[in-house]
């Protein structure tokens, strides 16, 4: 992980925007690819989950930048 300071605002508009963008952001690249696949995959098939691993998304990304400030 790194050890700059990241920004939890920041971090969650990216996951809004793009789910996991926020986690890559953070720097836990694998995580955020894995979120952005869950979220694709859940989107397209089953639109409430993929809904609940955007907003999980968002909370994660957060919650990973708080722990770096």
């Amino acid at each position: 992980m790194n050890d700059y300071k990241k920004d939890p605002t920041l971090a969650g508009i990216l996951s809004f925007v793009i789910p996991g963008l926020g986690q890559v952001y953070c720097g836990r690249v694998g995580r955020g690819v894995g979120i952005w696949i869950a979220g694709m995959i859940g989107l397209g098939c089953f639109v409430i989950p993929g809904i609940i691993i955007w907003i999980f998304s968002i909370y994660d990304a957060c919650d990973l930048a708080r722990k770096f400030s």
